[in-house]
């Protein structure tokens, strides 16, 4: 599945479904429209393959073919439209599929990122990168990541993310991340339940990983450090002190009208703990429940945000 033109798109299948080579899309996720029935002249037939939407086109790559052969796919196919494909020269990496979701960057680049063939087992670590479909360019040839398919890609953060999936035929709960797909680092904590073909997707600011093989949890990621630059919005508005604090602290706004005003305090993941309303320029904060750390709050007149800030609970 994709997404482009403010639609999904849902391209293929699996032997199960008996739908092989069919495109539909939806605005809503309610009604479907079937655009095509048939990719004319994709040949062999294919499942396993990769889906993506790069500078507003549709790719179609990669994949295994259905008759259960020793020859994974290299095939690159584009379409603007769904209806009408194209299909493009052979990619340079060896034939493979199995990577869940698509990771195109904000510069409009794809990374193929690992990947693997079911007749052998033969799973790949390298990355590669491609603005077009048809120019392809090898990054590295071994990641520090281990071998993998059934895995989640995506970008996130201004980040490359490769997460779970299936190394040396084992589930793992691995999540590694590069700014360039020459440099990889390994996120240690949290680590989610081991897993492999999972769904994941990017929204709302942060980076989704659902279900999959041996779980039917959803785990949620954010980037702390940004959540704490954004809360440098509008700092004249607020004063807090002492902060950080221990037991209680003082927040003082200077606001003129005092109708409207909430106080939202949440944790670092987003989780809204505490909502106060505020009718006078100064707010008693006290600990209670709260564990040292970090923690942000917002200030909202009516439904609008007007200032953001940190709180360090010591």
């Amino acid at each position: 599945w994709l997404v482009q033109d403010s639609a999904m798109w849902v391209i293929g299948g699996d032997p199960q479904s008996q739908a092989l080579r069919d495109v539909w899309k939806s605005t809503d996720g309610i009604n479907w429209t079937q655009v095509l029935d048939t990719i004319p002249n994709l040949a062999p037939l294919r499942t396993m393959h990769n889906v993506a939407s790069l500078n507003g086109k549709i790719l179609n790559f990669g994949g295994q073919q259905v008759q259960y052969v020793n020859e994974n796919l290299n095939q690159v196919w584009e379409s603007t439209n769904g209806m009408d494909w194209t299909r493009l020269p052979d990619a340079p990496w060896t034939g493979r599929g199995m990577m869940l979701n698509s990771c195109v960057d904000d510069n409009g680049t794809m990374w193929l990122l690992g990947g693997g063939r079911l007749w052998d087992r033969r799973c790949y670590n390298d990355v590669w990168k491609t603005t077009d479909g048809i120019n392809w360019e090898l990054i590295t040839s071994s990641a520090p990541w281990k071998p993998r398919y059934w895995h989640n890609v995506a970008w996130f953060d201004n980040k490359l993310w490769v997460m779970n999936g299936m190394a040396g035929q084992t589930d793992n709960n691995e999540t590694w991340y590069s700014e360039n797909g020459t440099d990889w680092y390994e996120l240690k904590n949290p680590k989610q339940m081991i897993r492999h073909a999972a769904s994941a997707t990017v929204y709302d600011h942060a980076l989704w990983m659902m279900a999959g093989i041996n779980s039917n949890d959803v785990w949620r990621l954010q980037n702390q450090l940004t959540l704490v630059a954004v809360a440098a919005e509008n700092p004249q508005l607020v004063n807090v002190y002492p902060n950080p604090f221990t037991d209680q602290t003082m927040i003082r706004i200077q606001h003129a009208d005092f109708s409207d005003l909430r106080l939202i305090l949440s944790d670092m993941q987003g989780k809204e703990l505490r909502q106060l309303p505020v009718h006078t320029q100064e707010v008693l904060l006290e600990r209670e429940s709260l564990e040292s750390g970090i923690y942000v709050y917002r200030l909202l007149d009516q439904q609008v945000q007007i200032a953001t800030g940190k709180l360090v609970v010591e």
